[in-house]
């Protein structure tokens, strides 16, 4: 009776463990599923899943660990995580992608290459202590030797002391160009966003997405050969982190006073509600107007959010991802530390076809430029 309540005991202490994976790898499960359903609900009416939706890479690496554990125990609850990453495959491809190869046109097919870049108003304030960052722009964006270039938070002074319009447009050998500023200070300093073109400008517009915002998208009809496409050169609503903010995520190991965590943390929570909620009405929005657009479409930008979001989503719904069709790799486009994720994005209607997609790694702004070639695919759309 003893050895047989000895060898009984020993079981459940075996089993223990293995109930105790069994509930935390459900937890999981569960919070994974929930980070899908973060690009189907809108934030500006249920906020509280976009924080999961942001949580996805996190959540995915848990649950391979939970497969990992599982298989090295010799049991097949390996199969619910495995289950669970599947079902979220999109997620998981417009996370990370394996693409190499670029492809070639063919004889008489118009190449069309676009730059996108938010230069960080070409560090006019010397963010990177480097007073050369502004030419090293200069020169890494004429070496693109691009048709299309769109630039989120631009910079161009008038009296002659940091000249950028000029200066782009004989570098970049584009004739044509459109900026929208929403600051001027003292009515020589412009801040906004801008499309130069080495195709002619035929129609333009600013797509206001809310009231006094710095965030709102440009689009530019474009006449290439005798079609036209629509470029959209977005900028949704930024976080606005700022280096108190910083300083605060890079210190908290270090931190020990609970008060001042707590206070911390409400800040970066805070905005990054407030951001969720804003990108959610500013996505609809624009998802609107680029439905309707009569021609092909190239919509790029900072779009301040990540592939699980709502905002990826319905933005690009109708339109194929270039990092998905010919990325590698994660595809990380902010230099920030937090986040630190794909936040750029080059999308593109199916009469355009992707020859190449690639993230040039240069530390001049606190975004990575994303670039991509197109071909027009269906010559019978004359737009």
């Amino acid at each position: 009776m003893a050895a047989g309540t000895k060898k009984k005991s020993t079981t459940k202490r075996l089993r223990f463990p293995g109930r105790l994976i069994l509930i935390l790898n459900s937890i999981a499960i569960a919070t994974l599923l929930l980070s899908y359903l973060a690009s189907y609900v809108n934030p500006a009416k249920f906020t509280f899943l976009a924080f999961a939706g942001i949580a996805y890479p996190v959540l995915l690496i848990i649950n391979i660990l939970f497969i990992i554990t599982w298989m090295g125990m010799g049991r097949l609850w390996f199969i619910l995580s495995l289950a669970a990453i599947l079902l979220g495959y999109p997620h998981l491809r417009a996370l990370f992608q394996f693409n190499h190869a670029s492809e070639f046109t063919s004889p008489g097919e118009p190449d069309i290459k676009v730059v996108n870049y938010n230069v960080r108003l070409f560090d006019l304030y010397n963010w990177s202590k480097n007073s050369e960052t502004r030419d090293k722009i200069f020169e890494f964006l004429k070496g693109t030797d691009a048709d299309i270039y769109c630039f989120q938070e631009f910079f161009h002074n008038d009296d002659g002391y940091f000249p950028v319009l000029d200066t782009l447009k004989s570098l970049l050998k584009t004739d044509f160009s459109k900026t929208d500023y929403f600051l001027t200070v003292k009515k020589s300093n412009h801040f906004g966003i801008a499309t130069f073109s080495r195709f002619p400008i035929i129609n333009s517009g600013k797509i206001s997405l809310e009231e006094k915002s710095q965030n709102y998208t440009l689009f530019t009809d474009l006449l290439i050969n005798k079609d036209t496409i629509r470029v959209y050169n977005v900028h949704l609503q930024s976080i606005h982190f700022s280096y108190e903010d910083y300083d605060f995520y890079e210190e908290i190991g270090k931190q020990k006073d609970q008060a001042e965590l707590k206070k911390g943390w409400g800040k970066i929570l805070k905005k990054l509600y407030r951001a969720f909620q804003k990108r959610g009405k500013q996505s609809d929005f624009l998802e609107e107007h680029i439905q309707a657009s009569p021609y092909p479409v190239i919509v790029t930008g900072d779009f301040n959010d990540t592939p699980s979001s709502y905002t990826y989503r319905t933005i690009s719904k109708g339109l194929n991802d270039a990092f998905v069709e010919k990325g590698h790799g994660f595809g990380k486009t902010y230099r920030g530390i937090f986040p630190s994720f794909r936040i750029d994005y080059m999308f593109h209607s199916p009469q355009l076809k992707c020859l190449e997609y690639s993230r040039p790694a240069v530390d001049y702004s606190d975004h990575y430029p994303v670039v991509s070639r197109f071909t027009l695919q269906d010559k019978k759309t004359n737009l």
